[in-house]
């Protein structure tokens, strides 16, 4: 094992090996990986592996689309194939702010070289034949939706760095980390010591694990989460092309095809945070208890969505931790209040998006900007409020809203009044709504009425037109 490296990266599943790959096609050779287990130990290889272009923003459009480009050349490697399967995929739209929301992504995503489409229920349906159409005023299209194999991917730019000259160090936990006057950074492994000169911190659920060694807490937990897979379905069994992959905001589950039967999984309103008392250090390739009974209200939903599920049954369970940080988004950039420190952190959809957060932290660290606009991705975008507590509150809030996107100008509930300044009470007796802004609550208008409630939309939101500092009310307020 090498004893002085340019770069150690932690943690060996998707965003740590993308990263190594990634570092090794920006120029960097002298780097090395090492895992506590085997590559793929942790979440990734219980991961259900969806690779869509859709995010909210267009760096995130821009982060999965890398991905899938990435993904089909890996794939397309015949000596080391990977099972990847295009199928596309649609976004259900149950109300017709489901198809604002639609058309603006759809506006959005061009602007990256996306291309989505809005279709109605019916046209849901004929390209889903498994799904009933009732309830639905359309959905969004994603033409290259789809589902990889995880561990086959990772292995694949594991692989790859390699080739690049990269090291991995299997088996090989971390078990300790200093910074030396020089400012370089001391890892002390199970298998011996690497000197570096920088260090990043990819370890999954066992974030704050290593976060700790540095001295740092990241405002990142674990949330369980369930799937299940049928046993084979007759209509599957009897056509030659695969469906495509379904997510649904008003029933909060998703579907795809698995071999000839169906992966559907749950996001349910009574979720579960996990880990957060610690971990066990034996916790490797391993699944958490199955908990069914708490997606009953979901399935019920489910079935009715695709009946052909009320005849068909359940031969896995799959229970497994997935990270989620504060505001739902990963943590790819300079760890705060550190000299040449990392973080690939908080990848609720790793696999989707884990090809663009390497190539992004790699630009970052070998050119000092990336390719696209980090600053949502920043860790340094969190500041001292996001405490255990809040944290929690907010990756539960966004587990149970998954695929319900914001609207504009809709400030949730979770994790409120984590900041407030002596104005905060009296502004608030004059009537003043307040959102939040890096956990301070800012007035963001005036209610007209006691009665006035607050309804966002992608058209004019019912407060459209109230000024924000009316300057009389606001002169009465510090009256």
């Amino acid at each position: 094992m090498k004893t002085h490296a340019r770069v150690v990266v932690i943690g060996g599943g998707i965003g740590g090996c993308s990263t190594l790959y990634h570092l090794t096609r920006e120029g960097w050779s002298d780097v090395v990986l090492v895992e506590r287990d085997e590559l793929t130990s942790g979440s990734t290889w219980h991961a259900a592996a969806q690779v869509t272009q859709f995010g909210a923003i267009q760096t995130m459009v821009g982060l999965k689309r890398h991905s899938l480009d990435l993904y089909r050349e890996l794939s397309a490697d015949p000596e080391h194939p990977i099972n990847y399967h295009i199928t596309g995929g649609i976004r259900l739209g149950h109300t017709v702010e489901h198809l604002d929301g639609y058309h603006h992504f759809v506006s959005m995503a061009k602007g990256m070289g996306v291309e989505f489409e809005v279709i109605d229920g019916e046209e849901c349906a004929r390209r889903h034949p498994l799904i009933r159409s009732h309830g639905l005023a359309g959905g969004l299209w994603d033409p290259l939706d789809g589902d990889i194999d995880p561990s086959q991917l990772t292995q694949a730019l594991a692989r790859k760095a390699r080739e690049g000259g990269a090291e991995i160090y299997r088996f090989n936990p971390v078990e300790a980390i200093e910074q030396s006057a020089s400012g370089e950074w001391v890892v002390h492994t199970k298998n011996g010591t690497i000197t570096c000169e920088k260090v990043v911190n990819a370890t999954g659920y066992r974030v704050n694990e290593v976060g700790a060694m540095l001295g740092v807490e990241h405002p990142v937990i674990s949330m369980e989460h369930m799937y299940f897979l049928t046993e084979p379905i007759a209509q599957l069994e009897a056509q030659d092309w695969r469906v495509p992959i379904l997510r649904c905001p008003a029933d909060d589950f998703y579907s795809r095809q698995e071999k000839k039967g169906l992966l559907v999984g749950i996001y349910e309103q009574g979720c579960k945070s996990w880990g957060e008392d610690g971990i066990d250090p034996s916790f490797t390739m391993e699944l958490l208890p199955n908990d069914l009974d708490r997606c009953l209200d979901n399935m019920e939903r489910v079935f009715e969505r695709m009946p052909v599920l009320t005849d068909t049954g359940i031969h896995t369970i799959v229970n497994g931790p997935i990270t989620y940080s504060a505001d739902g988004l990963p943590l790819v950039g300079k760890i705060p209040g550190l000299r040449n420190a990392y973080a690939m952190l908080g990848l609720r959809a790793g696999i989707g998006e884990g090809g663009g957060h390497g190539r992004m932290l790699a630009e970052i660290m070998v050119h000092g900007e990336a390719t696209w606009d980090t600053w949502a991705l920043d860790p340094r975008r969190f500041l001292g409020h996001c405490t255990r507590e809040y944290t929690t509150a907010m990756a539960v809030q966004d587990y149970q809203n998954e695929f319900r996107f914001h609207m504009p100008h809709e400030h949730r509930p979770a994790g409120r009044l984590a900041k407030t300044t002596p104005l905060y009470p009296v502004l608030k007796a004059r009537g003043a709504e307040f959102g939040p802004v890096a956990g301070w609550e800012r007035a963001l208008y005036y209610k007209p009425t006691a009665d006035f409630e607050h309804v966002p939309s992608f058209h004019h939101s019912s407060w459209h037109g109230l000024s924000l500092m009316r300057s009389a009310r606001f002169s009465n307020a510090l009256v």
